[in-house]
């Protein structure tokens, strides 16, 4: 059974109460006439009120001043955490990003539709040059087809991440800090593991699908370093669609799900 902080407080003040009543009907002390008490048994009482009533007393409601504390403690870090993801899906929102670099019918990319398509534009790169695709790389930017000469499986990845980054590095690096500093900001408060998973696991929900695969991206970038070790911690990863069961007529933006399973351990979980 799980009795927490609140219900010992009770437990003792009650039965600090119940003792003192025993002791006062069992010991005689209401026995005596109300105008005309006896003194030599209340001269008992107060030994008994000191050593063993107080001390119950003073021990249930130093146990309430601490959990009135810690449940106040715990709405500011709430009220604190609720702003942060407000603030976060502001800036996702936001995003009106002019996506010329990406094969889209759509001049500007809003919110979390940018993600999907810088996913799905990083796909196309990778398997491009997994296969070479000399039509296709000819199309590529000559600085990117730089960076991924002689570059295979989480090294490719890394620079055809690092291009598209540097490209749109004002809104990715803007979106990542800002979750980054959530993560960061459960990390540090002073409360239970089990508090900061819930925490997370509420922060974990927000995220779409290919959110959640740019973070793996980045997490693998040396931008994303500190992060890496907050994505693992508390499997940031675990909700992410590895597209297995995609029929074969939609576009996969996941490029290779064995890279992933080595980088991010907890997917080997998820991922069967």
């Amino acid at each position: 059974m799980n009795i927490n902080s609140r219900t010992i407080a009770y437990l003792s003040i009650s039965a600090s109460v119940i003792l003192t009543l025993w002791f006062l009907i069992f010991g005689g002390i209401l026995g005596g006439e109300i105008d005309s008490p006896d003194l030599e048994k209340i001269k008992t009482l107060q030994p008994f009120i000191s050593g063993i009533a107080v001390p119950l007393i003073t021990f249930g409601t130093s146990l309430l001043i601490i959990e009135t504390y810690k449940n106040t403690t715990l709405q500011n870090i709430s009220n604190n955490f609720f702003k942060l993801i407000d603030q976060n899906r502001k800036i996702l929102d936001s995003l009106n990003i002019d996506i010329s670099h990406l094969p889209s019918d759509d001049i500007k990319s809003k919110g979390k539709d940018f993600f999907d398509d810088l996913c799905d534009r990083i796909a196309r790169d990778f398997e491009a040059v997994v296969n070479n695709d000399v039509e296709y790389l000819n199309k590529l930017d000559q600085t990117l087809r730089t960076k991924t000469e002689n570059k295979q499986g989480k090294d490719l990845l890394v620079e055809i991440y690092d291009f598209y980054f540097h490209v749109y590095q004002s809104e990715l690096g803007h979106y990542f800090r800002n979750l980054f500093y959530i993560v960061r900001y459960i990390e540090k408060c002073k409360i239970r593991e089990v508090e900061k998973v819930e925490f997370i696991k509420i922060l974990r929900s927000q995220l779409s699908n290919y959110e959640i695969l740019l973070l793996a991206y980045n997490g693998l970038h040396h931008y994303g370093k500190e992060f890496y070790q907050y994505i693992e911690k508390y499997e940031l990863l675990k909700s992410l669609n590895n597209e297995s069961r995609l029929p074969e007529t939609y576009t996969r933006r996941i490029i290779d799900n064995e890279i992933l399973k080595q980088q991010y351990p907890h997917l080997t979980k998820y991922w069967i």
